[in-house]
């Protein structure tokens, strides 16, 4: 039997971080050096610089880490990890402020990546750790080692311990795939042929539930990342769509439930959200109105749900607590509101809007005092935002760019460096970040 090797992660950190604006306008590229990747062999080495590009990708993605060209650096390549064999004035000299060290070594048949994070001016390590994987499994720790490095920077996690779910479009079937965040690594999870849409994370991100039409009607299903079969949540009359799970524990009516799952049900004949239990069971119903009701979102305290209704005439984004009381209206420009996703930081719901072009483009609204930001203009349509589990990201479906295919991008919260993240040809759409994975 083949073993496999588990993930170590072991971190350390300094009490402080580098001084980098992690939001507002004031956010600038922040120079990182990634030195060349140290080991005694080359085909560690090798692989390390595999690794190495992996993370650069992803620490570009958030618009405030610039990686230097390698072909600027001056200290030699074999001048080791520890700090007092570090030539600092050479990284200054190429304008670096932040450099990652790391080295690579066997261990019995695991490799393991020793790592540190300094901050050039003051010489001072800003994050050191130890990561060991089988080495078939190496590429894995490049999410890992693109967060240490913001860990160290910022002094907040990094989105990358973590994976998109998305829709990809082949003729007439839509599927759906995983990948990393950058678009890496994509594979399909759903079969090959069929309607199956509107992916959605489970407990811990190690399943997706989705809406397949493999019976002819839209049922919800359960998909295991790491492969198995998939089996049937909700299959009642009408629609079973839109499903979100809850982030965390969620009370209603004095029960506790560990997770709950918020969908869309038309049971009745009308669309209503409902509340129901991993296995399928209704728990709860949250809306009763003649209007349409659909997209619920969790609040990251499990205590709300924000959601689209026609209750007023046209499609708008309501809040209201679970058990759908004190129900008030978050959205009160435009005509055409929908897709709510409540950020993990919980200050923010990100929203698609119609303006007077019809057009449609990516909004958040803030939940204190209803302050609403326009994140994306006049680049196509943008919409079904989603954030990243650190809630510094959104990733959206957009039509920007060569032919006006709908792709995944990702963007800062504050709607600036757009990146183009889709792995796949064709159609790609309803992206959906996962948790932070373990």
């Amino acid at each position: 039997m083949r073993r496999v090797l588990p993930l170590v992660f072991c971190l350390a950190l300094p009490a402080a971080a580098a001084d980098i604006e992690v939001s507002g306008a004031k956010v600038q590229s922040y120079p990182v050096a990634l030195a060349p990747p140290i080991s005694t062999e080359a085909g560690l080495r090798q692989r390390g610089q595999e690794v190495a590009e992996r993370v650069r990708a992803l620490l570009q993605l958030t618009g405030m880490i610039k990686i230097l060209d390698p072909a600027s650096f001056l200290a030699p390549a074999d001048e080791g990890i520890e700090p007092k064999k570090i030539q600092f004035e050479a990284w200054r000299q190429i304008g670096a402020k932040g450099l990652l060290k790391f080295a690579l070594r066997r261990s019995q048949r695991a490799v393991v990546i020793e790592y540190l994070v300094f901050d050039v001016r003051s010489e001072r390590p800003l994050a050191n750790g130890t990561l060991q994987t089988g080495e078939d499994r190496l590429e894995n720790l490049a999410g890992q080692l693109a967060d240490a490095i913001l860990l160290g920077l910022t002094g907040e996690p990094g989105p990358f311990r973590s994976q998109i779910a998305f829709v990809r479009q082949s003729g007439r079937h839509k599927t759906v795939w995983i990948s990393d965040p950058d678009g890496a690594r994509a594979r399909l999870i759903t079969p090959a042929k069929g309607l199956h849409i509107l992916p959605a994370w489970g407990p811990g991100g190690q399943s997706v539930y989705f809406t397949s039409y493999a019976a002819r009607k839209p049922h919800l299903y359960r998909m295991p990342i790491r492969g198995g079969r998939w089996t049937a949540v909700s299959r009642r009359k009408g629609i079973n769509t839109g499903a979100k799970v809850s982030p965390v524990a969620v009370t209603v009516d004095g029960k506790t439930y560990p997770y709950l799952i918020a969908l869309t049900l038309s049971k009745d004949g009308n669309a209503e959200i409902y509340l129901i239990s991993l296995k399928g069971d209704i728990v709860k119903r949250v809306t009763n109105h003649w209007g349409i009701d659909s997209s619920p979102t969790w609040s990251p305290d499990g205590k709300q749900l924000a959601f689209v209704s026609e209750r007023g005439g046209t499609p708008q984004i309501y809040v209201s607590k679970v058990d759908g009381s004190e129900l008030r209206r978050v959205t009160w420009k435009g005509d055409y509101n929908q897709t709510p996703a409540w950020s993990p930081r919980g200050d923010l719901i990100a929203f698609v809007g119609r303006d007077e072009r019809n057009a449609f483009d990516i909004f958040t609204v803030a939940t204190a005092d209803g302050n609403v930001k326009r994140l994306t203009q006049a680049e196509g349509n943008n919409e079904e935002p989603t954030w990243a589990p650190n809630g510094r990201l959104i990733a959206f479906t957009s039509t920007r760019g060569e032919g006006r295919t709908q792709r995944v991008w990702v963007m800062r919260e504050d709607g600036r460096h757009a990146t183009l993240v889709s792995g796949v040809k064709g159609r790609a759409f309803t992206p959906r970040w996962s948790p932070f994975l373990p």
